[in-house]
């Protein structure tokens, strides 16, 4: 009895192998430890990506995953590299964050490089395209540029050079880095935690201002522009908001040269978007309806401004 009990014991494991398709393999501890993903040592960092100015540092890594390779019976383990692992292939770091002496904005250099070939059967004097929609479709590290005096603009290159500002907010800065965006803190290190507060200090606490709040609530008949608020140098956080329908438009003028607008001056409509202006980004937009002329427009900018401003409707 014992030994027939013992047979088929041995038959019924014989069938669960065969079940199975394969032979087993059975590994030490030490092999399983082995099976997983792995990353190589970091390169060395590379030189900086500019002189002055705030530029880029990078290092890289590659990955390796060990698999259990049982196709041949054997139960080897095969390499795969550049796999997927937990964790970053690249690194970055700023690097001589110093002012340049030199005040020639590093975009515009970019541009002034391709001056020297012939575009359209001519040479052309290309500048920074930094109007970006509001629906973010332009890249921001992708070196766009538009002929001096032209209606259209070109990407000239798919990417800046390591380092380019790419953040219309002076109190969010980034800069680009293998054609990506990357933020920066208030201290000028990339992916540092430090923020400008409210005030627009690095690190405050939002105690170093105050809030300034006013309603324009008058009927205008005769037709012309009206000031309705003065923002003053240094002025952050700035909302303009038209609370109801009209056919009037909200201006923007230089406080100190009466005769230079920098939105929907002189008898013009500028469409919405982003608009730099004193030191700072203004988005705006302007609500439409079925109506005709009829609509609601607003402004806002983080700041800080770099000049008085006034504003119009």
């Amino acid at each position: 009895m014992r030994q027939r009990f013992g047979f088929s014991c041995l038959l019924l494991t014989v069938t669960l192998l065969m079940l199975q398709g394969q032979a087993a393999v059975i590994r030490s501890s030490e092999q399983q430890a082995e099976i997983g993903l792995y990353w190589g040592p970091w390169s060395a960092w590379t030189n900086c990506s500019r002189p002055c100015g705030g530029g880029v540092e990078k290092r890289t890594r590659t990955s390796t995953c060990l698999v259990d390779d049982s196709s041949d019976g054997e139960g080897s383990l095969a390499q795969k590299n550049d796999v997927l692992c937990p964790g970053n292939s690249r690194e970055y770091r700023s690097c001589n964050i110093q002012p340049c002496k030199d005040s020639t904005d590093f975009r515009e250099l970019q541009c002034s490089l391709f001056n020297s070939e012939v575009y359209l059967g001519k040479h052309l004097d290309w500048l920074p395209y930094t109007h970006h929609d509001n629906n973010n479709t332009i890249n921001p590290c992708a070196l766009n540029c538009y002929p001096d005096g032209e209606d259209f603009y070109r990407t000239l290159s798919e990417s800046v050079i390591d380092g380019t500002p790419c953040s219309d907010n002076p109190l969010n800065p980034a800069v680009c880095a293998d054609g990506n965006c990357l933020e920066m803190g208030c201290d000028g290190q990339i992916n540092s935690s430090l923020r400008y507060d409210e005030c627009g200090v690095c690190g405050g606490n939002g105690s170093s201002c105050f809030s300034h709040e006013g309603k324009y609530n008058y009927t205008v008949n005769a037709k012309g522009y009206y000031p309705i608020a003065v923002i003053e140098e240094g002025a952050t956080n700035i909302h303009v908001q038209q609370t109801k329908l009209a056919k009037s438009y909200l201006a923007i003028q230089d406080a100190n040269n009466t005769n230079h607008y920098y939105l929907n001056g002189n008898w013009t409509v500028d469409p919405p978007g982003l608009y730099h202006i004193a030191g700072t980004v203004f988005n705006y937009k302007r609500e439409s309806t079925a109506t005709r002329h009829l609509g609601k427009g607003s402004l806002y900018a983080q700041g800080p401004t770099t000049r008085p401003l006034v504003i119009y409707v």
